[in-house]
């Protein structure tokens, strides 16, 4: 009875642990998964700063817009292309004609690639 005690002992003593094999193959595992998980939070990451940028171009415009909707409508064309050089936007007018208005659209830009904003104003005068 007393042998076959200290054979269970023995037999524990030998199958604790892990073999070298085992230890390797969870080393391997545990890098190529910290090594996909650092992959996807740089790719957040620039999401991240990318959607950032978009949002602040596109309160950029929505507050310039609202600066020259603060104005006098005659002058909210001559006070356009000012504006958007200090905010850094770009602005395009297109002139329009129409029977009973008249009046101009603003097209402002701000931005590259995947952060660009775009934003319209028109301005209408009334003919009479």
């Amino acid at each position: 009875m007393m042998g076959n005690t200290l054979h269970q002992l023995d037999r524990r003593r030998e199958t604790a642990g892990f073999t070298l094999f085992e230890s390797i193959m969870a080393i391997g595992f545990l890098s190529v998964a910290m090594t996909a998980m650092l992959k996807v939070n740089r790719s957040l990451h620039a999401y991240d700063a990318q959607t950032h940028q978009g949002l602040v171009n596109a309160m950029t415009l929505d507050n310039l817009i609202g600066q020259l909707n603060s104005l006098e409508p005659m002058s909210r064309l001559a006070e356009a292309e000012q504006l958007a050089s200090k905010l850094g936007a770009q602005v395009f007018i297109t002139p329009f004609e129409g029977e009973p208005l008249d009046g101009s659209q603003l097209r402002f830009t701000l931005g590259q690639g995947a952060t660009k904003r775009v934003r319209y104003l028109w301005i209408y005068e009334v003919t009479p």
